[in-house]
């Protein structure tokens, strides 16, 4: 299938590295040894990997602060809903978990989830790990599975009332659709290996490439509220009854029209439940509902709709050409933009020395909130009001040179409080390096910029760093 450049381009942007998919895998064998091994073995645990990382489907975190997720499933087989409570199962998976923690040195304690238990890793790479405990839900077959779920009015009593799922059976169903045999094939073979020594993250189908366009667009559109942004099952299932369709019905050109065609269908597969609300149902088991969170609020559907319709303004064809995509998922980033924006704002003043631009200057900044440690973050990053911030610059051996920051806020808050600033700031110096700190303080679009200068020449100036101070986040950048 033919891709555009700027398809491939974003591809690229958004797609997990194998080193982390790698590592990824590594900490679920880690973990699932350690179980094997725990007081829980003579419950005989089924442990296997779920979600984004088995379908394929995972993508790059739009920021550093972003986390990988890895599912796992740990189903204890030779219990049954007769002799354990829901509670029950939960806190002694939860007991071994946080061993394990403990074992490992891990800063941040295991969370008691609704379904999961979570562990967080504090690294470079964030990953975080569920973990969700269940047996099977009859004797007759481990691919139906009961779940624990705290929200179950009989979580704590033996009862035949679980919630249930089919986790195997679901990705059975995708890997299917979304014809994964035939593209790992057709790698093996130009690569000349054996199909079973190609590691699935080395494939990547047209139905999961979709699925991460359209999980990244959400996750840009719901930044500043992430508590409503749809559900990686719920995008996923509608992506693959979309594509399933389409593949049967009519041949499709190329990427971008395939893209542009599930758009438009996506609404078309949303189902009905039994009072006539929209609902999303596992495709391999209606029993199931994938969208309970509609039925508690109805503004979880309300903005998943909007959603919808703003992807069909997002994305469109024009003369064959892709539109819209680009911007909307922050790949065409345009430093002249930012230059131009800046300098017609006002009370930006103009620097006074002469301008060489010997030097290429970029700003690093680091966000701390609510005493968590320091953590980098990108031009245009939503953060939240109170939080501390710090500027450097990307050289070393800077001790002849002085360097003044450009602080320019804008918006009503900055301008109530007489604060929309626009002038210059020296450094100060923090363990041998010159830098700024700055507190967000006024919800807008605030603009840093680095001079380099030296004998009233400046050497080299950074492009302006986009401060984007937003309300309160469901979901702030902490570790």
């Amino acid at each position: 299938m033919e891709y555009s450049k700027k398809i491939i381009k974003i591809l690229e942007e958004i797609e997990v590295s194998e080193s982390n998919y790698e590592k990824a895998e590594n900490r679920y064998k880690n973990i699932s040894e350690y179980i094997c091994n725990s007081e829980l073995k003579k419950f005989n645990p089924d442990i296997f990997i779920q979600g984004s990382i088995k379908l394929g489907t995972a993508i790059k975190p739009i920021t550093e602060e972003g986390s990988y997720d890895i599912d796992i499933v740990c189903c204890f087989e030779k219990l049954s809903k007769n002799e354990i409570t829901q509670r029950d199962l939960k806190n002694q998976l939860g007991k071994e978990i946080i061993n394990y923690s403990k074992k490992n040195n891990m800063k941040n304690k295991p969370k008691n989830g609704k379904r999961c238990w979570t562990m967080n890793y504090i690294d470079k790479d964030n990953f975080h790990i569920d973990i969700m405990p269940c047996i099977p839900n009859n004797q007759n077959s481990n691919n139906i599975v009961a779940l624990t779920d705290k929200r179950n009015k009989e979580y704590n009593i033996i009862t035949n009332n679980w919630e249930i799922s089919v986790p195997r059976d679901y990705y059975n169903w995708f890997i299917k659709i979304s014809e994964n045999e035939k593209y790992k094939k057709a790698f093996a073979e130009n690569v000349k290996l054996n199909i079973e020594e190609i590691p699935d993250y080395k494939i990547k189908t047209p139905l999961q490439q979709i699925i991460q366009i359209l999980k990244r667009h959400a996750e840009i559109e719901f930044s500043n509220n992430m508590e409503y942004k749809p559900s990686s099952i719920i995008i996923t299932t509608l992506v693959a009854k979309t594509y399933d369709n389409l593949i049967k019905e009519k041949k499709i050109r190329n990427f971008d029209e395939l893209l542009i065609e599930i758009v438009k269908k996506l609404k078309y597969h949303i189902n009905k439940n039994e009072n006539g609300n929209p609902c999303i149902l596992n495709p391999v088991n209606e029993k199931e509902n994938l969208s309970l969170k509609w039925e508690d609020d109805v503004k979880y559907f309300n903005e998943f709709n909007r959603w919808i319709e703003k992807i069909n303004k997002d994305f469109y064809l024009q003369e064959n050409v892709l539109m819209g995509v680009g911007e909307s998922l922050k790949i065409e980033k345009s430093i002249y933009d930012n230059e131009k924006l800046v300098k017609e704002i006002s009370h930006h003043k103009k620097p006074e020395w002469k301008m060489v631009n010997e030097k290429e200057i970029k700003i690093i900044v680091k966000y701390e909130i609510r005493g968590f440690r320091e953590r980098k973050i990108e031009s245009n990053t939503p953060i939240n009001k109170n939080a501390r911030l710090k500027f450097e610059i990307n050289l070393n051996n800077t001790e002849k040179y002085e360097i003044y920051w450009q602080v320019t806020n804008t918006g009503n808050e900055a301008q109530e409080a007489n604060c929309l600033r626009g002038d210059f700031y020296n450094s100060h110096i923090e363990k041998g390096k010159k830098i700024r700190r700055e507190k967000t303080a006024y919800i807008g679009k605030h603009y840093v910029e680095a001079y380099l200068v030296k004998n009233g020449i400046c050497y080299g100036k950074s492009e302006p760093f986009v401060v984007n101070i937003v309300q309160e986040l469901k979901n702030p950048l902490t570790m």
